[in-house]
């Protein structure tokens, strides 16, 4: 658009009020602003398909969705509305700069979080979450089940349901920190316990 003429620059000599969203493949910054790119290579370059699928052993797996392209738009278009509130205010333009690379770096957040840490690099581990569980899924009579415990409460009402209520005196599998420790014992535990059910007797709100 630089080339063009019709650059942020040009056209808000003409319209000072001119809100402008400009969308890249990567930032606008070296060493990678001219390098052309799809949802693909900006999942793989922003780390996000080293940390989705199974873990070692296993290839990097993109996303099914193309969220890098979905969530560029999302992105633009809050920039965009936040740059109108501000000229709402105050009569002047915006430039709004995004890039496709941004979101494979922002849908990754836990991992850099951990890797900020720690400094140990996140690795795939399939359904698994990187720092609460259970929360993946397990087979059913009739299909499979999701099994959602984010926080220490849910853990006490998931094996209370499940008739396993000593697991909490266990100092294995007490609190959160503890069964992450051994989250394949834990999956060991609930999955003959889960098997059984059949999906159509958990409730609305996911509650056996």
């Amino acid at each position: 658009m630089n080339r063009l003429g019709l650059g942020y620059e040009a056209l808000r000599e003409i319209h000072p009020g001119l809100i402008y969203c400009g969308i890249s493949g990567f930032v606008r910054t070296e060493p990678h602003s001219n390098l052309g790119d799809i949802n693909l290579i900006v999942q793989g370059m922003s780390g996000l398909m080293s940390v989705t699928g199974n873990g070692p052993g296993h290839p990097p797996l993109k996303t099914r969705a193309p969220i890098c392209n979905v969530m560029t738009g999302m992105f633009g278009a809050m920039g965009v509305l936040t740059a109108l509130h501000h000229r709402n205010r105050t009569g002047e333009g915006q430039f709004v700069d995004t890039s496709l690379f941004e979101p494979g770096i922002a849908a990754s957040f836990h991992q850099p979080s951990q890797y900020v840490a720690s400094g140990e690099a996140p690795v795939a581990r399939g359904n698994v979450h990187p720092l609460n569980g259970p929360y993946e899924v397990f087979q059913a009579k009739d299909g499979w089940m999701t099994v959602a415990t984010g926080n220490d409460e849910r853990w006490s009402s998931l094996v209370h349901m499940l008739g396993r209520a000593e697991l909490i005196a266990d100092p294995r599998y007490a609190k959160t920190p503890e069964h992450m420790a051994d989250l394949d014992g834990v999956h060991d535990i609930l999955t003959p316990i889960l098997t059984p059910y059949f999906q159509d007797k958990i409730a609305p709100n996911g509650c056996l």
